[in-house]
């Protein structure tokens, strides 16, 4: 058997080992090597990329479960918001329906009243009529406020209806004894 393999020729033909061996040589040999060592890099490649592979998405299911817990805080927090802020809507409503029917008696109060008394009435008025502002500018900001805002806005808003209770009960007050003394 005459083989030929790259730079090295065998003439040895009756040992089929020696043919095998021919066919192995020196340039085959390092074409082996550079094979075994391409398999070995390769492997080492695959894991490396498998194991980003592996984080990456494990990175991903840890972001999207954070992400969720902190939208249903962010959600259960904007409905708390969004309810406190209903409540003193209304409270504010029902502090300026008050205000209005009270400025409604001061005005019928003004038609039977002596002029001493009609000019003390018309000042309880303007007064009944700030206070009214008052509220419906805070009811405003209430209506208006952003989770951000809302702290703020809700303590401005409870001391105005303090303030404004307050002022209206000495309204009150001041106004039936001007009206007992008549």
């Amino acid at each position: 058997m005459h083989c030929k393999s790259i730079g090295y020729e065998s003439t040895e033909k009756s040992d089929p080992r020696a043919g095998t061996v021919v066919l192995l040589g020196i340039s085959e040999t390092k074409n082996l090597k550079d094979v075994k060592l391409m398999k070995g890099k390769f492997s080492i490649m695959l894991m490396v990329i498998g194991s980003m592979l592996f984080v990456q998405c494990n990175q991903n299911r840890d972001t999207t479960d954070s992400t969720d817990n902190y939208g249903d805080a962010n959600t259960e927090t904007e409905q708390a918001i969004q309810e406190e802020r209903e409540q003193m809507s209304q409270n504010l409503r029902d502090l300026r329906d008050d205000i209005d029917q009270e400025i409604d008696e001061v005005s019928k109060e003004m038609d039977e009243a002596s002029e001493d008394t009609k000019q003390a009435l018309e000042e309880q008025r303007q007064d009944l009529t700030e206070q009214r502002s008052k509220v419906e500018e805070t009811l405003n900001e209430v209506q208006n406020a952003t989770s951000d805002t809302w702290d703020d806005i809700k303590d401005g808003a409870n001391n105005t209806m303090e303030d404004v209770k307050e002022g209206f009960q000495e309204l009150g007050d001041t106004l039936e004894n001007r009206l007992d003394g008549q």
